[in-house]
């Protein structure tokens, strides 16, 4: 019998609103045909009470910011439209799609929510793993079914981490600067021509237009630096890279010698999208083709990247054409460093009284930023960044609950590093690449040396379009999934 039967539609209805998330949701529709026949004819009402409960008055404005964003050619110079959406947005007077009751901004706000809360998901999934680098080398699955991160489209065993999981503070915290980030780069993105002939907004301080405090500046760098690691994950296929073992001892607590098989420092602790980059060798006239300028351009480029057909061993014979197309299209515009990428490369100085407000925090960050050198160095903050570090309240989604058995201390990553420049010296970065080089732990022992030669440009095809006019990636969601609004 089904319990749920001899409930009122209204009860019915207040268990779903309750429950609010698919995750929470999902059994029991699968368990009650009643509850499945309830959910069918509430589910707009549903997903409305979630949208509504995830985005506060600042975050719902950021989201149409995206949303809302105008569409502009990377060689436009009327920059009209965009000042006038930023005075709309710093007003908080851009449209409440909930006030409004409008289906199509509905429709947007929910597929910017769902692709989001996607790689949300999967970079808290990561951060949380026993050995984020090898965690890092999977690819998300963008289809409809949500299927488990792959390398070389096999599952590489990640229990996802759901945003269930975590309690409103940090889900709230962690959606704010993933939808910060993304406004960022919509603001601030990349265009055509030298410093002077560009937009009056890209002379503008990022501190001029966003009112935050410095940890949730470092938030939005976390941010950045997992888009970075999705287009590393990407290279790496490219790159014939190696799927590394768990290592039975992790690095906070291992006083080994260097391993004569696993991967080398700082490989080990930290995933380099920079690395695999060089080990895919695509052309040696990029330079300005990095995973930092490619971030530059937010989730739209990746989820279109991502989205390309890959064979069996989880490659697109298009990558190599279409990176060299936009390359070549885009020279002046990847070269620029404007003040998002200014930004974005930059570090908080822990001693600065504008980091004061890191004593604020949970407890989590609070005691990892405590232990931390004030001018600590660069790739320190990266590994903790990896590891997502200021976005929980405490330790309990880390593995053994313990952020000393999960972050290096300054101390343990400074010491490695030491010990391997006296082991390596200038041989350092050849052996640590054939260290990632599948080739290398199949036996061929000159891997890297002479493998993935550059190779010459050939031409991608995009007609009439520039290389970086791709779909916005909550519309790309929405035209693979129908939605319910």
């Amino acid at each position: 019998m089904d319990i749920f039967s001899s409930l009122p539609p209204e009860l019915r209805l207040e268990i779903f609103l309750r429950l609010r998330t698919t995750s929470k949701i999902a059994p029991l529709i699968r368990a009650s045909p009643t509850m499945f026949a309830q959910y069918q004819t509430s589910k707009k009402q549903i997903r409305l009470a979630l949208l509504r409960h995830e985005f506060d008055d600042d975050s719902l404005q950021d989201a149409m910011a995206i949303v809302l964003f105008p569409l502009m050619h990377p060689t436009d110079t009327d920059f009209s439209g965009i000042s006038r959406h930023m005075k709309l947005w710093g007003s908080a007077q851009l449209p409440n799609p909930f006030q409004e009751h409008d289906i199509n901004m509905l429709k947007s706000l929910d597929g910017l929510y769902t692709r989001l809360a996607m790689y949300m998901e999967h970079y808290i999934t990561k951060a949380t793993a026993i050995y984020p680098p090898r965690a890092y080398l999977a690819l998300p699955d963008l289809s409809p079914r949500r299927g488990p991160s792959t390398f070389r489209n096999k599952s590489i065993g990640l229990e996802t981490l759901k945003l269930d999981d975590l309690n409103d503070q940090e889900r709230h915290r962690l959606l704010r600067a993933f939808l910060r980030y993304e406004f960022m780069c919509k603001l601030y993105h990349p265009r055509q021509g030298s410093f002077d002939e560009l937009d009056p907004i890209n002379h503008l301080r990022i501190d001029e237009h966003f009112s935050l405090q410095s940890w949730e500046y470092e938030a939005i760098r976390c941010v950045h630096k997992y888009v970075q690691t999705l287009y590393g994950a990407v290279f790496a296929h490219h790159a014939n890279s190696w799927l590394p073992n768990v290592p039975k001892v992790p690095f906070t607590q291992s006083f080994d010698t260097v391993s004569e098989r696993e991967l080398l420092f700082p490989d080990n602790v930290l995933f380099l999208p920079s690395s695999y980059y060089c080990d895919f060798r695509l052309i040696q006239r990029t330079p300005h083709l990095t995973t930092q300028a490619l971030a530059d351009f937010g989730f739209d480029l990746i989820t279109f990247i991502l989205r390309f057909p890959r064979d069996v061993a989880g490659c697109s014979a298009l990558l190599k054409q279409w990176l060299c197309t936009f390359s070549e299209r885009s020279q002046s515009r990847l070269a620029y460093l404007g003040p998002l990428t200014t930004f974005l490369i930059g570090r908080p100085n822990l001693g600065d009284p504008t980091c004061e407000s890191w004593k604020q925090l949970p407890g989590m960050v609070r005691e990892l930023s405590s232990q931390l050198h004030p001018e600590v160095e660069g790739f320190i903050y990266h590994v903790y960044q990896q590891r997502a570090w200021v976005f929980f309240d405490d330790a309990r989604h880390y593995p053994h609950q313990s952020t000393s058995f999960h972050f290096p201390t300054e101390k343990q990553l400074m010491e490695n590093r030491e010990h391997m420049l006296k082991i390596y010296f200038l041989d350092l970065l050849l052996a640590a690449s054939q260290r990632r080089s599948q080739a290398w732990h199949n036996g061929n022992y000159t891997a890297r040396i002479d493998e993935n030669e550059p190779g010459h440009c050939e031409t991608f095809s995009f007609g009439d379009e520039d290389a970086s006019r791709v779909l916005r990636f909550f519309e790309a969601f929405s035209s693979d999934e129908s939605s319910i609004f």
